[in-house]
């Protein structure tokens, strides 16, 4: 289904969705001495314990299938070359952390899961891993035929009028929704927006929707 993407991803891929296996199927018998230095990591005692359990869903092939669609399509990879650099290994990590443990309530689990796991797997700093997701703010460019929101490019129709800012406030926070749900909307994926912060979710679909049309 994408051949353009280095076997190094396709690994690093797998290895992510057997960490988030619950039943740890046959992971142990194919471990490489590479493969037992990240497992160690993941249950050593000096790091956050991280249990796929309480993510509040089980990760299944869909999302596996689905983080390596979004690398082949948002991730600038040449098909010839099988080395990441630093920036294509951080934009995977934010792939892996929304499909993964966004649907967490609890920002322990999706800390402990950079830490743990994407980090680790993909081979970028941790410290650096969660300053990008928790505290990057992502830019916003809106062009007569796309609109670039942070890794994610979306072309637009022929827009005839400005969203404008109106009382949107182009906060971190918000505009690392923003991007996150424009990313599911390039891949054509359901979303679905819960929590205590709706009315600021609300106000992001309305803008996206007017940034778009």
């Amino acid at each position: 289904m994408y051949p353009g993407l280095p076997i190094s991803i396709i690994d690093a891929s797998l290895k992510l969705f057997c960490a988030m296996d619950a039943s740890r199927r046959d992971v142990h018998q194919t471990l490489t001495d590479g493969d037992r230095a990240v497992e160690r990591n993941l249950n050593a005692d000096n790091k956050i314990h991280f249990n796929a359990k309480k993510v509040g869903r089980k990760s299944s092939v869909r999302d596996f299938m689905k983080l390596c669609g979004r690398i082949s399509k948002n991730v600038p990879i040449e098909a010839t070359v099988n080395f990441l650099t630093e920036s294509q290994r951080t934009l995977c990590v934010a792939e892996s952390v929304d499909i993964f443990v966004s649907a967490s309530p609890s920002k322990e689990t999706r800390k402990a899961f950079i830490i743990n796991v994407a980090a680790p797997i993909w081979g970028i700093p941790a410290d650096f891993a969660i300053r990008y997701i928790e505290t990057r703010k992502p830019s916003v460019e809106k062009l007569s035929s796309s609109v670039h929101i942070g890794r994610v490019v979306i072309n637009r129709n022929n827009a005839t009028h400005d969203a404008g800012k109106g009382t949107f406030i182009d906060t971190n926070y918000s505009l690392r929704l923003m991007e996150s749900i424009s990313v599911c909307i390039s891949q054509n994926e359901p979303v679905l927006l819960v929590g205590k912060y709706l009315l600021q979710m609300t106000s992001c679909i309305r803008i996206l929707m007017l940034t778009f049309s």
